[in-house]
This record gives structure tokens, C-alpha cells and sequence, in this order.
């Protein structure tokens, strides 16, 4: 499924059953989003996908320690915090993400609110100039102050 392919979205519920992608199921060119394995005990990566990335871009760094793909690295001997930045940084680019054609970049996430307020942000402005969208009055609480 892999193979050709420049995007791998992963998304599973391994329930700490293990992970789902290998390293060798990565090539060059490839990216990967892990965004499924939020919990110590959960992997989507196997240590030899952590070890082939050449940039890895986590939302928080509290993934390092959240995260049991991070942990499993960290345990193996294979990560690396050169090759470690946060979306932020790359983003506001205090931080490469990728540099070349070549390279295996993951992004691995286990959800922050400020992303989701990033997108709503970004949809919410789409959405005025496109001229979409019902306006709604403030909602007042029926509950006494």
C-alpha cells in the first residue's frame, strides 16, 4: 500500500498490540503522519521507522514522553533530538522540516487544542470570504450568573 506512495496517513488503534509500520515499508520521498498512538502503551511506528526519519516533527514535545512510538525509540537507542523538531518551529521557521526530495519526515502527533483552534481559525475566515455561514447572536445561558 505503500509503495509509489508520497503520503502515509496512520491512524490505528493498536489497543498496545503492537505497531502497524515498519521501517521497511518506508522510501525515500515519503512522509508519514502518526497521529493514532497517543498513550505510552500504544505504538503505530516500530523503532526502525523511527530510526529511518530523517526529520521528525511532533506537535508538542510532550509527545517524546507521551508517546509510546517516542518511548520505544528512546528505549531502543535510535532517537535522535537533532532530527526532532515541533510543528511550531517549523511552521514559523525557527526549524527545517524537510530538506530534501529524499527525505522520511514524520509527523507524529497525539492532538493539541491549538491545532484545532488553528483550523477552526482557518475555516471560520474561509468561510467569511466566501461569504458562507449563518451569523448566530451571542448565546446567553439560561443558567443565573
Amino acid at each position: 500500500a505503500v509503495d509509489g506512495a508520497g503520503l502515509l496517513l496512520v491512524a490505528t488503534d493498536t489497543k498496545g498490540r503492537g505497531h502497524a509500520v515498519e521501517g521497511d515499508h518506508l522510501h525515500p520521498g515519503l512522509h508519514v503522519n502518526s497521529i493514532g498512538s497517543t498513550l505510552p502503551n500504544q505504538r503505530e511506528l516500530d523503532t526502525s521507522a523511527w530510526a529511518a526519519a530523517d526529520r521528525i516533527v511532533v506537535d508538542t514535545p510532550g509527545v517524546l514522553h507521551d508517546s509510546g512510538d517516542a518511548i520505544a525509540a528512546r528505549a531502543a537507542g535510535v532517537h535522535d533530538d537533532h532530527r526532532v523538531a515541533t510543528l511550531a518551529d517549523v511552521v514559523a521557521k525557527r526549524a527545517a522540516g524537510r530538506t530534501g526530495a529524499h527525505d522520511i519526515t514524520v509527523y507524529k502527533s497525539v492532538g493539541t487544542s491549538t491545532q484545532d483552534l488553528a483550523v477552526a481559525l482557518l475555516a471560520f475566515r474561509r468561510a467569511l470570504e466566501a461569504g458562507r455561514g449563518t451569523t448566530v447572536e451571542d448565546f446567553v445561558s439560561a443558567k443565573p450568573d
